[in-house]
C-alpha cells in the first residue's frame, strides 16, 4: 500500500501538516467551520509546492473530486463539492418534512408511545429503540435522525445527554441496515458485498450494546443504593 502512495503522490512528513492542524485545533474545540478552514488552506499550499499540482488542478480537484491515474489508487477516487450535491438535497427533503412533522400531529401517537416507554426504560434505551424504527422506515441517516430527535427531544435529559444518545443510537444503527443509504451506497460504490461488510462493522453494533449494558449496570447500582 505504501508502495502504492508513493507512485500516485509525493509522501513525506510535510503533508501529515494538514491533518495535524485539523486535529489539534478540534482538540482546541475551535468553530467547526473554522477547522474546515484551516484543513484547506494548510492543503492547498502542498497541493501547489509538493503535489506538483497546478491552481486549475487544484480547483478542478476541490469541485469534481480527486480522479486517479493509477489503478493502484483508484479507490482514493472521489470527493469534491459536486459530489455532495445528493447528500445536500437529501438534507434539504429530509428537514422539509422534518418541519412538515412537527408543525402537525402526524407523529402525535408515536410521540404518546415514546412517552409511555419512557416510564420504564433509560433515555438511552428509548432513544435506540425509536432509532431502530425511524432508520427502518426512512432508509437514510438524516431523516432518521431527524425523526428520533423530534420523537425523543423532549425526554428528561440534558441536551447535551440527548445529543450523545442520538449520536450512539441513530446515526450507528442506521449504518447497518441494508436497505439504508448511510451503509448500502458506500458499500456498494466499493463493491463490498452489502450484508457480510456490515456483519463485520463491529463499532456500529458494539457503541449501543455497551451503552444498554453499561446502563443496565448503572440502574442496579443505583437500585442497591436506593435499598440500604
Amino acid at each position: 500500500m505504501a508502495a502504492s502512495l508513493a507512485s500516485a503522490f509525493a509522501v513525506g512528513p510535510v503533508v501529515l501538516l494538514p491533518p495535524m492542524i485539523v486535529f489539534a485545533l478540534a482538540l482546541m474545540r475551535v468553530d467547526i467551520l473554522a477547522v474546515i478552514g484551516a484543513g484547506i488552506a494548510s492543503s492547498i499550499p502542498l497541493c501547489l509546492m509538493v503535489q506538483d499540482m497546478t491552481m486549475a488542478d487544484v480547483a478542478r480537484t476541490a469541485i469534481l473530486g480527486y480522479a486517479a491515474s493509477l489503478p493502484q489508487v483508484r479507490a482514493l477516487s472521489g470527493g469534491g463539492l459536486a459530489s455532495m450535491l445528493d447528500a445536500v438535497q437529501i438534507v434539504c427533503i429530509t428537514s422539509a418534512y422534518a418541519g412538515i412533522f412537527k408543525e402537525t400531529p402526524l407523529l402525535a401517537g408515536i410521540d404518546r408511545v415514546v412517552r409511555r416507554m419512557s416510564r420504564r426504560l433509560s433515555p438511552y434505551g428509548v432513544t435506540l429503540m425509536t432509532s431502530v424504527l425511524t432508520a427502518i422506515i426512512s432508509c437514510n441517516q438524516t431523516l432518521a435522525i431527524m425523526l428520533a430527535h423530534q420523537l425523543c427531544g423532549d425526554l428528561d435529559q440534558s441536551a447535551n445527554d440527548h445529543a450523545l444518545d442520538l449520536e450512539d443510537s441513530v446515526v450507528l444503527v442506521a449504518g447497518l441496515l441494508p436497505w439504508s443509504i448511510a451503509g448500502a451506497v458506500p458499500l456498494a460504490s466499493m463493491g463490498a458485498p452489502i450484508t457480510s461488510s456490515m456483519a463485520l462493522a463491529i463499532y456500529l453494533y458494539a457503541v449501543p450494546a455497551w451503552r444498554l449494558l453499561s446502563g443496565w449496570f448503572a440502574a442496579r447500582g443505583r437500585a442497591r443504593c436506593a435499598v440500604r
